[in-house]
């Protein structure tokens, strides 16, 4: 999520999510910000939406986890 965020705004701070936001995305606030804090994994489905709201392609997002993925089994 910070990931997409980082793509969209500078200062990840900026991004204020709205009523809208939520409903679109369809996700609680509770959920969101467990996700922002790293606390819950996001779905695929999640991601996605964000994304679209944002208007972020999800490449680089993709290419990212990947290598965290390989990092973590390295270990």
């Amino acid at each position: 999520l910070i990931q997409l965020l980082q793509k969209k705004f500078r200062d990840i701070s900026c991004f204020v999510p709205s009523r809208s936001f939520f409903d679109y995305v369809k996700l609680g606030q509770k959920r969101y910000w467990a996700i922002y804090k790293g606390l819950e994994p996001i779905t695929e489905d999640e991601l996605k939406r964000i994304a679209e709201w944002l208007d972020v392609s999800l490449e680089g997002i993709y290419e990212a986890r990947q290598v965290e993925l390989w990092q973590t089994t390295e270990n």
